[in-house]
């Protein structure tokens, strides 16, 4: 008995060493630490504001690239009567994308309304040292395919 215990012993660490872990890794590293915290932070009250349909909070972290993309402009007005947000309720950024000196594209897991748990994204934007976003959204795979679901 005692010999299939000192076994067992001398075999179990090889077992949990040789099981692959997965390591959490921080997706904003690549950003750099005087911006990173504060993209964190922005990006999580951005989500809040969806969560609890604070709209014209969310409005105010709307990118003015974004805002401008819209003929005519997008006045708040417009925005808040066209419904012009998605309606996620959670999500967990799995990547960050480095696109430009001050946009960066941030991917991961979000939880929609409609449609559940998605691969989805959102573009950063970071305007006179502060960050704001672009609306979040399912990100398929490829132009014809449908939105693949995720796990937070």
């Amino acid at each position: 008995m005692k010999r299939i215990l000192l076994i067992a012993l001398l075999i179990s660490p090889i077992i949990v060493e040789g099981t692959p872990t997965q390591q959490k890794t921080d997706p904003f590293a690549i950003v750099p630490p005087s911006q990173g915290e504060r993209l964190k932070s922005r990006l999580a009250e951005f989500v809040e504001y969806h969560r609890t349909n604070q709209w014209d909070k969310v409005y105010d972290l709307i990118a003015e690239r974004d805002k401008n993309s819209v003929e005519g402009g997008l006045p708040r007005d417009v925005f808040l009567k066209k419904k012009l947000y998605s309606r996620i309720r959670k999500f967990t950024p799995k990547s960050v994308l480095k696109m430009d000196d001050n946009w960066w594209m941030v991917e991961g897991c979000g939880t929609f309304d409609r449609g559940g748990a998605m691969e989805s994204a959102v573009e950063a934007y970071l305007q006179d040292g502060e960050w704001y976003f672009s609306d979040i959204w399912s990100s398929p795979p490829c132009i014809d395919c449908m939105p693949r679901s995720c796990k937070h």
